[in-house]
């Protein structure tokens, strides 16, 4: 009889014994600029034409200097959002420089089938550093592994059949499949779920603090941040703590200061929530996937 496979994976920062791995899929297996800097170039271009008032670079979180793929922020919507969200945010766009809503969001929907089928043409996808290696080694120790990604699934799939990752996967998680997207717990309980392990026995790897949150909020046993620059965990900390005048204005939003007797006005208010600074903070900060090893405990003779 097989017995569930156990592993630990080591990083300079620890290690943990795991019986799963989830990883998210733009900027952790694949990389971003390649799929994701294309998608926002090509985009942009399509927008500017419909609308040249806007500065739709910046709606989507990227930035164009020499280089012709735009640069994104990893807090931002490119990196972050869902299709959905990513589709709101450029219709609220269109809506505020005179737009109707409906217009906008049809017009924003046209130009996202057209960018994706300019996508399917060129399939920029290109695995990330030593990936590919890790993920054998994965699948070497027996560990089950899923995806958990803002795209929908339909998507997903594809984007990893190009890159030739698929196989690794027991599971691909989409936005679509679940109630709340990352930040919230759901996508990383279901693939634990479908992969048939506790959340305290899964490890996930991503490339933003959606990824971290989503880890910590589903209680599995370990949180990896992959990419960008790496000074530590102190930086991860420095950088989501909240400012003093934020921690001031969620402490101060009270009825004391609304003139009585206005109707909503007076209406009292919930003290706002700090931004959830802890609950960002990886376990290890690593470059790539070369920073990262696997050695298996399963038992002598168990096959997989």
């Amino acid at each position: 009889m097989t017995n569930q496979a156990c592993a630990w994976i080591c990083s300079g920062e620890g290690s943990w014994d795991i019986e799963a791995i989830l990883f998210d899929k733009d900027g952790t297996l694949l990389d971003f600029q390649a799929l994701y800097g294309t998608w926002a170039a090509v985009m942009t271009k399509q927008l500017e034409r419909i609308e040249p008032r806007v500065d739709w670079a910046a709606a989507l979180g990227v930035r164009f200097l020499e280089e012709p793929l735009p640069v994104h922020d990893p807090a931002g919507p490119l990196a972050m959002a869902s299709n959905s969200q990513l589709e709101a945010i450029l219709a609220w766009q269109l809506y505020q420089s005179g737009w109707a809503w409906n217009e906008a969001v049809q017009q924003v929907q046209e130009q996202f089938e057209k960018v994706n089928q300019t996508i399917n043409t060129l399939r920029p996808v290109k695995p990330t550093a030593g990936v590919e290696a890790f993920l054998k080694a994965c699948r070497t120790a027996g560990l089950p592994l899923a995806v958990v990604t803002a795209d929908d699934t339909l998507m997903a799939e594809r984007h990893l059949e190009w890159s030739g990752l698929r196989p690794y996967f027991q599971a691909v998680i989409g936005t679509d499949q679940v109630a709340r997207g990352k930040p919230n717990p759901d996508m990383a309980l279901l693939a634990c779920q479908r992969l048939a392990v506790k959340p305290n026995r899964a490890l996930v790897i991503g490339d933003t603090s959606g990824d971290i949150m989503m880890g910590r909020q589903a209680g599995l046993r370990a949180a990896i941040l992959v990419g960008g620059r790496k000074n530590g965990s102190q930086q991860a900390a420095a950088q989501t703590q909240p400012e003093a005048a934020d921690r001031r204005e969620a402490g101060m939003h009270c009825t004391d200061s609304l003139p009585p007797n206005q109707g909503i006005a007076a209406l009292p208010l919930q003290p706002a929530s700090p931004r959830p600074a802890r609950a960002a903070i990886p376990d290890a900060w690593i470059m790539d996937f070369t920073e990262l090893t696997v050695r298996s405990t399963r038992p002598e003779g168990d096959e997989e």
